[in-house]
């Protein structure tokens, strides 16, 4: 996606360095929406979800597949540094826009997985995933384009934003998943 929105929107210089970071968003929330529709339907069907969740420290082993998928999402951030120069994005500017994904990726990922949780075993998982997600990343993305913009007041709340999640979302993610399985 990164790599045609500057074909579909022209040559326009102005243009793509003001939607550089809507794009990166937009790239970032779809790769780690995708990503988490399959979060947890494999562990589901071979029955492994089950014993993670008796496990004596179920926490541990979702963090640890929540680490495991937010660095496999993270992978965004060397990629779209790669592609800012299509959108003539200055130099001055990267830092910015990789410190609001270093901020907004983990709260995008809890947040999908959330909704993975809540949609496990659905049919059409992807559909209500997609509605459950989108409302509560809006903050997120709005908060994300503002701190790629040098706004500092919008670094700090996604930053406080980041924290809230980490420490309310996993909890949220297991008692989803328990219920799920009932």
């Amino acid at each position: 996606m990164l790599s045609l929105l500057p074909l579909a929107l022209g040559g326009e210089p102005a243009l793509l360095q003001r939607v550089a970071p809507a794009a990166a968003w937009t790239a970032a929330l779809l790769s780690v929406l995708l990503s988490s529709l399959r979060l947890f339907q494999a562990d589901l069907g071979n029955g492994a979800l089950e014993q993670q969740l008796m496990a004596p420290a179920p926490l541990a082993v979702l963090g640890g597949r929540l680490l495991a998928h937010g660095l496999a999402c993270g992978l965004l951030l060397p990629a779209s540094a790669l592609l800012m120069p299509l959108y003539g994005l200055p130099l001055a500017q990267w830092p910015a826009l990789a410190l609001s994904l270093l901020l907004g990726l983990p709260t995008l990922v809890l947040l999908c997985a959330l909704g993975a949780a809540l949609t496990l075993g659905s049919r059409g998982g992807g559909v209500l995933l997609a509605l459950l997600v989108l409302p509560l990343a809006v903050p997120v993305l709005l908060l994300g384009m503002a701190t790629a913009q040098g706004a500092p007041a919008a670094s700090w709340l996604l930053g406080a934003l980041m924290a809230a999640a980490l420490a309310l979302l996993p909890w949220t993610v297991l008692a989803a998943l328990r219920m799920g399985m009932d």
